[in-house]
């Protein structure tokens, strides 16, 4: 009929985008396939949060940032004089020193959550991937947050106290991870379980991290005991047991690797609780070297901490979250929200495997257990890897494969490395491809020019999404092992003793240039095999990192033409 024809007439002309349409479709709109890994889903109501310790860091000249709903510093500037101390700041002299020395974060992004009653571990189970039961109080474990179908909610630190189970979570959606969890708790109340759910009144926390942390943590508890405030100048450290243990300052550099202890203050103010205003001292950490998170009610004590750490001058320096995010990525652990979109990816899909405990899994006291265990037994259609690019990237670039160029994944989050001297990014890829020193493309999308393009061309090229043939850069990529670069935590003597009887010694050969200043003729020294690296956990003990080779130049080998740009004019 002639409607008909006219109505597809007309729908032809919508698509053919004749000059004068404006109702162009944005880019990236048509899906090519693969599993969307951007764009998680924000909570409207979640209120925005403050750090208590603002005065503090804007006495240092601290710029800000909103992460996790929570407004945290950013960075420091280089230099400034204040006290009479140089204030180390800008993120690459904040990295530097966090390596060398010691650095003090604001964490207090993260949110702490307290499980309480009778029932409190077997209810907690089930929705934490590790074993609550194995635990004793004072124990510290990393484990992710899972909802009903063993999809991740959040990651979290997980540590146990006399009378409650403690989870130091990411903060990332937390009124809707606190909501999620305390409904499961009413739910399971109704059955005759004595269990509580509450989120905890411990809002401020700070991450002391760096070779030199654990010494300049006992010189400022020191000097908090000999202050004339009442209220610090009988702090005390003790176990986290039934009956505490008082533990002298000078023995925290005895404290295990994922442990907890309780600083309690000696005196109270009227009407106060001397449990209700303890702190707790973590030695844990997100950035691959030794360092402690310290969780405390905002007041007083967390303020005064905070400024006796600063006061050590030349050891340790404020630091920022962009520093810290620098150093996660070389740790290879992965950021709530960008790397792990919550409620959408698995602990199998995030190569976070190593945090499940398979004894509850068997037992069917785990969430999404039967996923998971299919997961293992067939793999995941994607997962979590890292990267070593040779050129620019950014969140939300396509993976190709090399040579076909098959679209195979996609970037999460990028980063500069300045040990590896490279960028390098976090990704999801399909299984087949997640092997060390697989070398693939990175597409890079730029902007398209309009002004000398026809409207039916901009939406041709729009309408190809992130996979466009042109107006892109490919980028030489390769895969690496997990963590980056390797960990440096501390080790009891008999771990250290059974590592170095497995210990390989390999003939001393000729140095390799660290720099390129450092190589005869100033070029960039090629970085070595990458499966020669340590495995996760970085190898068999506290091994300090040197000079590092530069990652980059090593790609142009194998990639082919990856690396030149592609672009049509129109």
């Amino acid at each position: 009929s002639s409607s008909s024809r006219s109505g597809r007439r007309s729908s032809r002309r919508r698509a053919g985008g004749e000059e004068g349409d404006d109702d162009l479709p944005q880019e990236g709109s048509e899906p090519d396939g693969l599993m969307d890994f951007g764009g998680g889903p924000m909570e409207p109501m979640e209120p925005l949060r403050t750090t208590s310790l603002g005065d503090l860091w804007s006495a240092y000249g601290a710029s800000w940032a909103e992460f996790n709903r929570c407004v945290v510093p950013s960075e420091f500037p280089a230099s400034t004089e204040r006290g009479g101390g140089l204030v180390a700041g800008a993120t690459m002299d904040a990295y530097h020193h966090t390596r060398d020395s010691a650095s003090l974060f604001d964490v207090s992004y993260k949110v702490s959550l307290r499980v309480t009653g009778a029932d409190r571990e077997f209810v907690a189970d089930q929705f934490l991937t590790c074993n609550l039961r194995a635990m004793r109080p004072g124990d510290v474990q990393y484990a992710c947050v899972l909802d009903s179908k063993g999809l991740i909610l959040d990651d979290a630190f997980v540590y146990l106290t006399q009378d409650a189970v403690e989870i130091l979570t990411s903060g990332c959606h937390s009124r809707q991870v606190a909501d999620y969890l305390g409904h499961y708790v009413v739910y399971v109340r109704r059955t005759g379980a004595d269990v509580a759910f509450e989120e905890s009144h411990r809002g401020a926390a700070i991450a002391l991290q760096g070779p030199k942390s654990c010494e300049a943590l006992a010189r400022a508890l020191d000097q908090l005991c000999m202050s004339l405030d009442p209220a610090v100048s009988s702090l005390r450290l003790e176990t986290v047991d039934t009956e505490p243990e008082f533990v002298p300052m000078q023995v925290l550099s005895e404290m295990p690797y994922m442990s907890a202890l309780r600083l309690r203050p000696g005196k109270v103010g009227p009407g106060a609780d001397a449990e209700h205003a303890a702190a707790f001292v973590l030695r844990v950490g997100s950035t691959g070297e030794d360092g402690f998170e310290i969780v405390a009610p905002a007041g007083a004590l967390m303020q005064q901490l905070a400024a006796a750490l600063l006061e050590d001058s030349p050891v340790v320096q404020p630091a920022g979250l962009h520093c810290l995010d620098m150093l996660r990525m070389e740790a290879g652990l992965p950021r709530v929200g960008t790397d792990i979109l919550p409620g959408r990816v698995t602990p199998v899909r995030a190569s976070l495997v190593w945090t499940l405990d398979q004894a509850k899994m068997r037992g069917h006291l785990m969430f999404g257990w039967q996923k998971l265990f299919f997961q293992l037994a067939k793999g995941p259609k994607f997962r979590r890897v890292a990267l070593l690019l040779d050129g620019p990237g950014h969140t939300g670039c396509r993976l190709l494969s090399n040579p076909h160029r098959q679209p195979i994944g996609e970037i999460t989050s990028t980063a500069w490395s300045p040990a590896l001297q490279s960028r390098v990014a976090m990704a999801y890829v399909r299984p087949e491809y997640a092997k060390a020193d697989k070398h693939i493309l990175v597409t890079v999308p730029y902007n398209l020019p309009t002004y000398k393009m026809r409207s039916k061309a901009i939406k041709h090229w729009i309408r190809s999404g992130p996979l466009r043939s042109s107006y892109r850069k490919l980028v030489a990529a390769c895969i690496t092992t997990l963590p980056l670069v390797p960990h440096v935590y501390p080790e009891p003597a008999r771990q250290r003793k059974a590592a170095a009887r497995t210990k390989t010694f390999a003939p001393e050969g000729p140095a390799t240039p660290a720099s390129p200043s450092d190589s005869p003729n100033g070029a960039r020294a090629r970085l070595p095999s990458v499966s020669s690296r340590a495995p996760l956990g970085g190898g068999g003990g506290p091994v300090r990192r040197g000079g590092a080779e530069p990652a980059g130049q090593a790609l142009h080998r194998n990639a082919g033409e990856g690396t030149r740009s592609d672009v049509s004019s129109m």
